[in-house]
């Protein structure tokens, strides 16, 4: 049953944090109170700096604990010189008045043994039929005589029901003695080290302490500030403003009882020992030891840092190079430099951008030092912000700018360097950060700037129509070139959702006519090139790429470009050449906009589902459509996650296809976004489609029809889909006028992925109308379009259809040869819902099946791709850097893959794989 909380004290703040996570430390704990349980008696240590959670964590472990009787005591710094005041409180657990009697009584005997007998007298009397729990909190500040009375009673306590929890900052604490030292650093003390809480559960005491969670920066800044000690976060987040807090502006501070223990020391340091700390707070939490020295005008430091290391303020790692100095936590270095004041501060930093030896450091002193609107300060901020824009760098790009408006002079140079602050933390995908930027903009709300900023912002949420309309309306009113190419590219970007080519076309021209700036979207050249290939003029939009070096001589500034020309010969067939475009733009993508790198890993993705490269598909796609999440691209979800829905569809998992398909917004058509609509009806009509419901993938995919969504077949497939559907429920008439208008529009265009698809439609519905000769000749039409593009996938569909239809016209044999090819690419592909199909028709031949179980190994996505990457002979970190996850997750799924397959080894692993091809 739980139990009162033994640990609690009135003074005890960290018992008003709310406990998050621990749950491996919760359950190593539980696993040793079973083992005392059963008579092996267990010690544990729990180690971790204070603050960190070591009480917390005891505290709840208690509370949970069943069938247990606890001894329970702390030590107490004041208290360290009184004999055997913890064992007494052991021995008494009542009135302190019989603790400190107790302890008076074991001081007059001065017996450490005969102490520590005493204390497994107590244990021995506990209530029979509970584990006995002794907890010494704090060990580190027990008076001595306790701790060893202790030692030797935990050395025979091994075989009793007894579970023995001892917590220390650290073991190596010279305060403990030998005997206990020894005892806790043996191989049979479980140890656990406590760090500080991970970014999500920060992220969730922020939600539970505030009215409002702070955005993700916020939460990301308080961690590394206080190094996710739950304590000091706690503290943070209860004494410093939420605005402050979510503000990337802000130098945090410390938590004020933390801050005073450091101002203490600092206090009991000589002058010039003060002086080169102050110094270092100011230049940061690591700081090369000659400029700090120089800051603090000492000709010779080292005393000082020996002075400051001896206090636990500063300390001089071994470094290669020159020595620097380093603040042992960020929260030390925030105590020193809000303690020294602001004037002092101003002086220090004004003397810091003397010194400094690159523009960047000056220009961070510089605006340290200024309390009041500086306009040539503001301007070298807003040219450094375009400079770090050009360099890919918009979080850098938004803190500069966002500072120099905060300097400027007037609204109005406030309100332009405030949306070139909104333009850079949109580059770097802070959404919610741009979005309450826009609603604190200075000047006139009707203003271009203004309606501008709102534009990208609804555009970004996927309100196309809205922000077509701010657009617009900002156009108007633009007299500034700068702003005026920027609102044009956001109009391109627009259009091209919208579907509305012609627009595109127009806005694209209209910006590339204007001069360059560098709060640019990244995308423009990319939206023209899509739009050309929406519009079918493929060869037009690869004309206007003949300047394009070779892939591999493209630098990050035609990331944008590269990915149009990928895109232009994807959706024209040239599978392999965009693939190849695809491939190398990606990496070059990486410092570009979010929205580019989410596009760039989509399209990626699509070319290789295209080119049957179906786990590497899938890694590029989630990789990507987490991305989109992360990064707040709303616009663009329903091309990451419909796309990715495809696949896992394709593959069987139409658990994880649905959720994919779960959060694609709904409003697609009233927000008028309609490439939106393309890809989420499309995703939800295959899904439909495998899950043998033509009826809803019509329902899903028949409004399309009536909107400006014909587009080139090659963008996104979706009226063979269509038609198939419609065959299936028998609406010939229909399914033949969307056949119809998408054979004119592929042959007129030579779009062979398209003719085959169609060729394969064409036969089934021709088959259903009993034209059998006919229905041939669309099959191997169909079969011949498949040839002049790759499409593994496509052609196998072509296969299987065709061989039913050959099967069910009595050629067994002829049948079973198509169908025996398109088995063999289903099973390679890991496409288990057609390979079921197949084996279904191939048995009808008459021949025997292979059950989907024995060729596939039953694997998750992600763990077939970790599985084939061992096959090659990556290590562990190797496949970890490349998917960009943990070693130890890594670990954990080949500790899954091995269960599944029964295998214990890599090599087990590489020939079942092998054998399973």
């Amino acid at each position: 049953m739980p139990h009162a909380d033994p640990l609690r004290t009135p003074d005890d703040a960290a018992s008003d944090i709310p406990f998050f996570g621990r749950e491996e430390e919760l359950a190593a704990l539980n696993s040793c109170l079973r083992a005392a349980a059963n008579g092996t008696g267990r010690l544990v240590l729990i180690e971790g700096r204070p603050g960190i959670g070591k009480t917390a964590l005891v505290r709840r472990f208690l509370r949970l604990a069943d069938h247990v009787t606890t001894l329970v005591a702390g030590g107490v710094e004041d208290e360290t010189a009184l004999a055997y005041g913890v064992l007494g409180r052991f021995l008494s657990p009542a009135p302190a008045s019989a603790s400190v009697a107790t302890a008076e009584a074991l001081r007059e005997r001065a017996d450490v043994f005969a102490a520590g007998s005493c204390l497994l007298d107590r244990v021995s009397c506990l209530e029979d039929g509970r584990t006995a729990v002794l907890v010494l909190d704090d060990a580190h500040w027990a008076d001595t005589p306790s701790l060893r009375a202790l030692a030797f009673a935990l050395r025979r306590l091994d075989t009793d029901r007894v579970m023995a929890v001892l917590t220390v900052p650290d073991l190596g604490d010279a305060r403990l003695p030998e005997g206990l030292h020894r005892l806790l650093d043996d191989d049979s003390t479980l140890r656990l080290p406590l760090r500080g809480l991970p970014v999500a559960q920060l992220a969730a005491l922020s939600a539970k302490l505030l009215a409002d969670p702070l955005p993700l920066a916020a939460v990301v800044r308080l961690h590394e500030h206080t190094h996710g000690n739950p304590l000091h976060a706690c503290a943070l987040l209860r004494q410093v403003p939420p605005a402050l807090l979510a503000s990337p502006d802000t130098d945090l501070p410390a938590p004020r009882s933390f801050g005073l223990l450091v101002v203490a020391r600092l206090a009991r340091c000589a002058y010039p020992t003060q002086q080169l700390v102050a110094a270092a707070s100011v230049l940061g939490v690591t700081s090369p030891l000659p400029l700090a020295a120089r800051l603090a005008a000492i000709e010779d430091p080292l005393p000082a840092v020996e002075e400051a290391a001896a206090q636990d303020l500063l300390h001089l790692p071994l470094t290669v190079g020159a020595p620097s100095l380093a603040f042992p936590h960020p929260l030390i270095r925030a105590a020193v430099y809000h303690h020294i004041g602001p004037a002092r501060r101003a002086a220090l930093h004004t003397r810091a951008a003397l010194l400094a030896e690159d523009d960047f450091s000056t220009l961070k002193h510089r605006l340290l030092a200024a309390a009041f609107p500086d306009p040539p300060l503001a301007a070298d901020l807003a040219a450094g912000a375009r400079l770090a824009m050009r360099a890919g760098s918009g979080a850098t790009a938004a803190l500069l700018a966002g500072h120099a408006a905060r300097l400027a002079a007037t609204d109005t140079a406030r309100a332009q360097l405030a949306v070139e602050a909104t333009d850079a933390l949109l580059h770097d995908g802070r959404v919610p950060e741009a979005t309450e930027a826009v609603g604190a903009l200075p000047g006139d709300s009707a203003s271009a700037s203004h309606r501008y900023a709102r534009g990208r912002i609804a555009l970004v949420l996927g309100e196309a129509r809205d922000a077509r309309a701010l657009l617009q309306d900002a156009w108007t009113r633009c007299a500034d070139p700068a702003l005026a190419r920027r609102i044009a590219e956001q109009l391109t970007c627009t259009c091209l959702i919208q579907c509305s080519t012609a627009s595109v076309l127009h806005w694209a021209n209209l910006a590339q006519a204007l001069p360059p700036t560098a709060f640019g979207s990244g995308m423009l050249r990319f939206a023209h090139m899509a739009a050309l290939g929406m519009a079918g003029a493929t060869t037009e939009g690869l004309a206007h790429m003949q300047g394009l070096p070779d892939r591999v001589l493209v630098q990050e500034d035609d990331a944008d470009l590269l990915i149009g020309r990928g895109v232009l010969r994807l959706w024209s067939d040239d599978v392999e050449g965009g693939h190849a475009d695809l491939r190398a733009a990606l990496p070059l993508c990486r410092r570009g906009p979010a929205a580019l790198q989410v596009l760039g890993g989509v399209l990626l993705g699509e070319a290789e589902f295209r080119l049957g490269r179906w786990d590497d598909a899938l890694l590029h796609l989630e990789s990507a459509s987490a991305t989109c999440t992360d990064t707040g691209q709303l616009w663009l979800e329903p091309m990451a996650y419909g796309q990715t829905a495809v696949v896992l569809a394709a593959r069987g998992e139409q658990g994880l296809s649905a959720r994919y398909l779960h959060p694609l917004r709904s409003g697609n058509e009233q927000c008028h976004n309609e490439l939106g609509r393309l890809h989420s009806a499309r995703a939800l009509a295959h899904l439909a489609a495998l899950r043998d419901a033509p009826e809803q993938a019509v329902s899903a995919l028949r409004p399309l029809l009536e909107g400006a969504a014909r587009v080139d077949p090659g963008v996104v497939p979706w009226t063979d889909l269509l038609a198939e559907s419609l065959v299936e429920l028998g609406e010939y008439h229909e399914a033949e006028e969307v056949l119809g208008h998408l054979e004119e529009t592929a042959s007129a265009r030579l779009r062979h992925s398209a003719l085959a698809s169609l060729g394969r439609i064409r036969g089934t519905l021709l088959a259903a109308r009993h034209d059998k000769e006919a229905a041939e000749r669309a099959y191997l039409d169909g079969l011949g379009h498949a040839d002049h593009v790759r499409n593994p996938f496509e052609r196998a569909r072509i296969g299987l259809d065709f061989g039913a239809f050959l099967r069910r016209s009595g050629r067994r044999s002829e049948a079973a040869v198509h169908l025996r090819r398109s088995m063999a690419v289903f099973t390679e592909l890991g496409s288990a819902p057609y390979l079921a199909r197949c084996e279904r028709e191939f048995a009808a031949c008459g021949y025997g099946g292979t059950s989907i179980s024995t060729r596939m190994p039953p694997l998750t996505p992600q763990e077939l791709t970790i599985a084939r990457l061992v096959t090659t002979g990556r290590t562990n970190r190797q496949i970890a850097r490349e998917l960009m996850l943990s070693i130890k997750t890594v670990e954990c799924h080949l500790s899954h893959i091995y269960a599944k397959l029964d295998n214990s080894s890599r090599v087990a692993l590489i020939n079942r794989l092998s054998a399973g091809r």
